[in-house]
């Protein structure tokens, strides 16, 4: 017995169970695991020793500080499980010291122990250990009497020990274990693809939720299965060689399939597979994962269609076409075979759609896509590669006259009428077709070749087929060639202003100049303005080429104002395709940011101006002479328009075309009439200029006859800024003659 004040510490040894008691069936009791064990040993060793209460508790695993009894025995029953703080207590002290604790005063000892269990008098408190030696719990017995038999306690308890510490330790592996599983399963869980795995034999073992949903069987219905038992059976022989192959070889194996899921959707998968270890480094099993790409390959699809293929109609579109005609061209050529291409644009389709509703339209479309694909042989390959034009390829023809019958029966179809929201509707088409070898072996040269002899059956009256002709590809090649160049000289800014002047002929004073736009070509050389000004009119280069000329024209005139040279009145000639509603804001804009008054600065136009879209051009005008720049219209009496128009348009200034002025000494007719320009535009209060001039005779029949100034090689050719500014220090031209 203990009665001392201070706790009285034993070591200990583990023997066998004891065999003495024969009260006691220790066999069932040793027979006994996990909890059962703990509580049968309880119950044996509160009424061996007669213990008022009796418990095995652990060190749960995230609360060191706490104990958590997982068995508990108080006046022979069995109690629920309780957990409570360690620190300051004999238990805490057998954790600390790693010996066994007995204590006849608890209370006094241990004062905490007033709180956790005030009736007992006498306790004893024993470590158990786990792997290492390290502590995992106690077993501890507690009296009402001051004087039990500690001794016995600590005899019997310490034999016992090792069965309670290992299995303490399973219970603990067991239940980490499970936790880790369980953390293990929950992230596989989160993961948002299929996941699986299977031993060497290729029987599940597991698998995350989303396999779950995929095959429609859970995890538990799963293991011990195989591939066959889930996958359809034209699935499970590819899946299982791949298994066999990853195995073999401990290779990550990735593959796309497809698959049949569970909610019978047939989706387009993409599987990788691996291998896994166990413990000791051998293969364990195949883990594998599923990535539906179903999504991405119905989106490529779409992203094909829509780049291949025209949405309103379905047809190919033109990369479709070209990439079948390469194809088409490469077996011709290979065979010694003839083909042809076919263009095809439908007249007037333009204005028969401003017409119609957008569905309306549609549907006109998809009709004539649907005749020209009815008249195409079914080797043919045919394509809408503009919004009305359509292309066909003619694979194997025999001559050209077999093209020519595709064309007339596609011509025939299309003259047809087509009814369209209750409105017979006519329309026509213009063929272009071109030949493999004769005009081209490339597909693009092929296309481009037809498109053009389409062009040129269009602008004669269309209705009509017309073959490639060498000659008018060469024409349209070079010009092909003169837009590229044009584009990239206004990128790089290789365009040039010159500047002719512009004479009082009578005193030969400077007064004025008019800009020529220049553009030399790296390889052609200098082209003429007459030459690339309709292509940048054709191909919408004219507004930002007009933009800078204005811009730079002015720029200049301010810059020798700024140097002090005399002021002149600069013209710039302005196309018809720049007459828009924003030019007098343009205008407007680029005077200020040059810093030039707008006196100074003369806008030329051509007669047309005046015949098209005639109210909208003149109040455009207005709007430009309220500005206060000058206006001058050029080229007067060369084309069509009306004495009338003289009067209803804004002009300051008329200018006699150099036809006129170039015969005015060796004909009478021509005399005559530019006396009668003259004349008319003295009538009209307008100021008057001849270009052209070229003779001291030209100039002074236009001087006597009322015109007084000019412009022409006879005062000077068109030159750059920089030599121009030569003629401010020679103010008076031709003084002899």
């Amino acid at each position: 017995m203990h009665s001392a004040m201070k706790p009285h510490v034993m070591n200990h040894t583990d023997e066998e169970f004891p065999t003495e008691d024969p009260f006691t069936d220790w066999s069932e009791i040793t027979a006994a695991v996990g909890k059962d064990f703990f509580h049968k040993l309880n119950r044996a060793l509160g009424v061996i020793l007669g213990a008022d209460c009796v418990y095995i508790a652990e060190i749960p695993f995230n609360a060191e500080a706490c104990l958590q009894t997982l068995a508990a025995y108080r006046d022979g029953a069995k109690v629920s499980n309780y957990t409570f703080t360690s620190p300051g207590t004999a238990c805490a002290q057998a954790l600390r010291e790693g010996a066994a604790v007995c204590v006849g005063d608890l209370q006094e000892t241990f004062p905490k122990a007033a709180h956790l269990a005030p009736e007992i008098r006498s306790f004893f408190a024993m470590k158990l250990h786990g792997l290492n030696h390290q502590p995992i719990g106690v077993i501890a017995l507690g009296w009402r009497d001051e004087s039990p038999d500690l001794d016995k306690a600590r005899s019997l308890v310490e034999k016992m020990t090792g069965r309670i510490s290992a299995e303490l330790q399973r219970i603990r592996s067991a239940t980490l274990l499970k936790k880790q599983l369980h953390l293990t399963q929950e992230i596989l869980n989160a993961i948002p693809i299929p996941v699986f795995y299977k031993n060497t034999e290729l029987e599940y073992m597991g698998c995350n939720r989303e396999f779950e949903k995929v095959i429609g069987c859970c995890q538990k219905d799963l293991q011990g299965k195989r591939v066959k038992d889930v996958a359809p059976n034209d699935c499970f022989g590819r899946f299982q060689d791949v298994d066999r192959r990853v195995l073999l070889t401990g290779q990550l194996e990735s593959y796309e399939g497809d698959m049949i899921y569970n909610d019978g959707d047939k989706r387009d998968v993409v599987f990788k597979k691996a291998v896994f270890h166990d413990d000791d480094g051998h293969i364990g099993g195949v883990v594998g994962t599923m990535f539906d790409i179903t999504d991405i390959k119905n989106a490529e699809k779409e992203i094909y269609r829509l780049a291949n293929f025209d949405p309103a109609t379905g047809l190919p579109n033109r990369q479709y076409f070209l990439n079948a005609l390469e194809k088409s061209t490469f077996r011709a050529l290979r065979d010694k075979k003839r083909l042809a291409v076919l263009c095809l644009d439908l007249d007037r389709f333009k204005s028969i759609s401003n017409a119609l509703t957008h569905n309306g339209r549609d549907q006109l479309l998809k009709e004539y896509s649907s005749r020209i694909a009815y008249q195409s042989r079914e080797r043919d390959i045919y394509a809408q590669i503009g919004n009305d034009r359509f292309a066909v390829v003619l694979n194997s023809v025999a001559s050209e006259q077999t093209s020519e019958a595709v064309a007339r029966r596609m011509l025939g179809t299309l003259a047809e009428p087509v009814v369209v929201s209750g409105h017979e509707i006519f329309c026509t088409g213009s063929i272009g077709i071109a030949h493999l070898e004769t005009d081209g072996v490339d597909p693009q040269t092929l296309l481009l070749n037809a498109e053009t002899a389409m062009l040129r059956a269009r602008k004669q009256g269309g209705n009509m087929y017309l073959h490639s002709s060498q000659d008018f590809n060469r024409a349209a090649q070079e010009r092909l060639t003169l837009e590229a160049g044009l584009r990239r000289a206004l990128h790089d800014r290789a365009l040039a202003l010159y500047y002719q002047p512009q004479v009082d002929m009578r005193s030969g004073a400077l007064y004025g100049a008019e800009t020529l736009l220049r553009w030399t070509h790296p390889t052609l050389g200098q082209v003429p303005p007459d030459q690339f000004i309709p292509i940048a009119e054709e191909c919408g280069l004219i507004g930002p080429i007009g933009d800078w000329a204005l811009k730079m024209a002015c720029q200049q005139n301010a810059a020798w104002q700024a140097a002090g040279y005399p002021p002149i009145r600069v013209a710039v000639n302005l196309s018809g395709h720049q007459l828009t509603r924003s030019l007098p804001s343009r205008i407007s804009e680029i005077l200020r940011e040059t810093g030039l008054a707008a006196e100074f600065l003369e806008l030329e136009l051509t007669e047309s101006v005046m015949i098209e879209n005639s109210e909208v051009n003149r109040a455009i005008l207005q709007e430009l002479k309220g500005i206060g720049v000058h206006l001058s219209i050029d080229d007067f009496g060369t084309g069509y328009s009306s004495l009338r128009y003289l009067q209803r348009f804004p002009f300051d200034t008329l200018k006699i075309d150099h036809s006129f002025t170039k015969d005015l000494e060796v004909e009478e007719g021509c005399a005559a009439l530019t006396d009668t320009v003259i004349a008319i535009a003295l009538r009209h209060n307008l100021k008057i200029i001849a270009e052209g001039i070229e003779t001291l005779g030209q100039r002074d029949h236009l001087i006597a006859s009322g015109c007084p100034s000019g412009q022409g090689y006879l005062f000077g050719r068109p030159v750059s800024s920089i030599e121009f500014e030569q003629n401010f220090q020679s103010p008076h031209y031709c003084k002899t003659g």
